[in-house]
């Protein structure tokens, strides 16, 4: 995703993962659905460009190092307020 390329995943690999298959990624259950997403990839130019954009978006919203690194630190501050 971080790369701008599409990406098809397993439910378990994105389950913890706000993407939305069909917007994000496309979410294959099996070798043979995986296979098929990733031939109609192949296939289709507009598609792999439009997800693999929508991806790298997704990226830089929820995964950005700076808010991530904020939520950590308010975590950390949280954590140490209520020991003390």
């Amino acid at each position: 995703l971080a790369c701008g390329l599409p990406v098809v995943a397993s439910p378990v690999a994105v389950q913890a993962l706000g993407v939305r298959d069909g917007q994000e990624v496309i979410v294959a259950d099996g070798p043979q659905a995986t296979a098929e997403a990733i031939l109609r990839l192949l296939d289709d130019e507009p598609l792999r460009r439009r997800m693999g954009e929508a991806g790298r978006v997704y990226v830089e919203r929820h995964h950005d190092w700076n808010r991530i690194t904020e939520q950590l630190v308010g975590i950390y501050r949280d954590e140490i307020a209520r020991l003390l």
